[in-house]
């Protein structure tokens, strides 16, 4: 069983963190959704994939609106130190096009600090029916993470 890390903030992202979670089949796959602010270090050592679900602040304007949520601070410097060879790695970003490409963005920036990531994928919600979409999303993020676990056997 592959085991998942599902980290969200703004509090109010938590029925989509659910949503993202159990797109991930049951049979193979253990997906826990944990508010940034409740998640520490070992939450992301454990992961095989690890899915970033954020949103800007929910107060604020101007470059706040853009940025992600600050409760990302503290995972966005864990991820700078972290290795994440033969990982997934995934950012969910919600809002309008400008915000989410944004957000994720600034995201990226710590899961690209390291350089063996096996495959990022990002999936940007501005529409109205969110958790399909991310459902859908999980979906083809989990086959590419079977699709890079089987390259390796081979």
């Amino acid at each position: 069983m592959y085991r998942v890390a599902v980290l969200f903030a703004p509090a109010s992202l938590a029925a989509l963190a659910e949503a993202v979670a159990g797109g991930f089949a049951k049979r193979k796959f253990e997906a826990t959704p944990k508010a940034t602010s409740d998640a520490d270090v070992s939450h992301l050592n454990g992961a095989d994939v690890v899915v970033l679900v954020a949103a800007a602040a929910e107060h604020g304007g101007g470059a706040a609106a853009h940025a992600p949520h600050g409760d990302f601070d503290e995972t966005r410097r864990a991820l700078h130190g972290m290795n994440l060879a033969g990982r997934v790695a995934g950012i969910v970003a919600v809002g309008d096009i400008d915000a989410s490409t944004a957000i994720t963005d600034r995201l990226r920036e710590g899961l690209d600090a390291s350089e063996a990531i096996a495959v990022t994928a990002d999936c940007h919600l501005d529409g109205a029916d969110r958790h399909a979409e991310a459902r859908l999303w999980v979906k083809r993020l989990a086959g590419e993470f079977i699709e890079l676990k089987r390259s390796w056997v081979r």
